[in-house]
C-alpha cells in the first residue's frame, strides 16, 4: 500500500473570510477600548485657570504660577498666559496648592480642589514690596 502524501486543500475563500473576521474583530476591540480609555481620562482631569493681579486688580504681565499636587507632590510651573490672560494647566482631579509670584510683589499661595471634567478659576492679588 502506498501512503498518500497529498495535503488537504484549503478553501481559500473560507480562509480569507475567517482572517477578515478576525481582523475586523481586532480593530473593533481596539477602537472601543480606546474610546473607553479616552472617556475615562476626560472624566478624571480638570482645567485650572489662574490670573495674577496687582492689589487693585490689574493683571500682571510677568508672573510665575506653580501648581503642586497634594497627592504626588509634583509641581507644574506656568510662565505663559493663554489668549485670555490665564495661566492654564490641565491636571488630574485632586487637591493642589497654587503659588503665584511676580518680581517686585509679595508671593501668595492658596489651596484648591479640582473636580474631574470641571474648570476651576483662581485669582491672586499681589501687593508691591
Amino acid at each position: 500500500m502506498e501512503k498518500s502524501t497529498s495535503k488537504p486543500k484549503l478553501n481559500s475563500r473560507k480562509t480569507f473570510l475567517v482572517v477578515l473576521v478576525i481582523i475586523i474583530a481586532g480593530v473593533a476591540y481596539a477602537l472601543f477600548r480606546n474610546i473607553a480609555i479616552h472617556a475615562d481620562v476626560i472624566g478624571n482631569v480638570g482645567i485650572l485657570k489662574v490670573v495674577v493681579n496687582d492689589s487693585v486688580g490689574v493683571p500682571l504681565d510677568a508672573a510665575t504660577v506653580k501648581v503642586t499636587s497634594d497627592q504626588t507632590n509634583q509641581t507644574i510651573t506656568l510662565t505663559k498666559k493663554d489668549n485670555n490672560g490665564f495661566y492654564t494647566a490641565t491636571v488630574g482631579q485632586g487637591s493642589f496648592v497654587i503659588n503665584a509670584d511676580a518680581t517686585g510683589y509679595t508671593s501668595d499661595s492658596q489651596p484648591t480642589e479640582v473636580e474631574g471634567g470641571q474648570s476651576q478659576e483662581i485669582s491672586f492679588y499681589l501687593t508691591k514690596q
